[in-house]
């Protein structure tokens, strides 16, 4: 890594490109990278994993159970008020 530079990674849908197709790289003095890009990753989908709904109604506005980041959010969320739980009994008692 260098240090110094950052960049943003911004991707916009397009349902045609099946990779990224970098539109424009934008460099400022400060070293800081804006990466404007396409690809079909960048459009959003209806989650139809195993946690999802069986009332599926083909309405693509509808919610169908949790995604990866949902997921992954409240196993965060869990793990901090866990810790934060275990740090304050600990610290009652000393």
């Amino acid at each position: 890594m260098y240090p110094g530079r950052s960049g943003v990674l911004r991707i916009a849908c397009d349902p045609s490109q099946n990779g990224f197709y970098v539109d424009l790289v934008d460099e400022s003095p400060t070293c800081f990278y804006n990466f404007y890009v396409r690809s079909r990753f960048g459009c959003a989908t209806r989650y139809r994993g195993p946690s999802a709904s069986a009332a599926d109604t083909g309405d693509p506005n509808q919610f169908i159970g949790l995604d990866a980041g949902s997921a992954f959010g409240c196993i965060i969320g869990g793990a901090a008020l866990a810790f934060a739980v275990w740090f304050g009994v600990s610290y009652i008692r000393k």
